[in-house]
């Protein structure tokens, strides 16, 4: 069993190798998108989700698409890192083109009603 010293050395080392093999990482994050989420959370602080992945998008209804966008996004406040739901591809891209602000969405959707 290692001691906490030689975890944090084995941890140091590590983070060192994956700095200077960075495109090994991104290589083996796209073969392994799960595991490669668990790691994210594990070691960068983001949440949990607090509810089940649902069967379609909680903006627009839509199931997730098939092909390369297979399941919905877990998105989260950009801040805080908060989860605050499931969304499929566009409508989390979509919010992202809107920088999150809520003033620019009405503002986009009250355009869309005038024309």
């Amino acid at each position: 069993m290692r001691t906490e010293a030689q975890k944090a050395a084995h941890r140091a080392a590590m983070k060192r190798y994956w700095e200077r093999n960075a495109h090994k990482r991104m290589d083996w994050a796209k073969a392994n998108p799960d595991r490669a989420r668990q790691i994210q959370r594990k070691f960068h602080g983001q949440p949990e989700p607090t509810r089940l992945c649902p069967a379609t998008c909680e903006i627009c209804g839509a199931p997730p698409t098939t092909g390369r966008w297979k399941k919905l996004h877990e998105d989260h406040d950009h801040t805080t890192g908060k989860f605050r739901g499931w969304l499929c591809h566009g409508c989390n891209i979509s919010l992202g083109y809107f920088k999150d602000d809520p003033k620019l969405l009405l503002r986009a959707a009250a355009y869309l009603e005038s024309t």
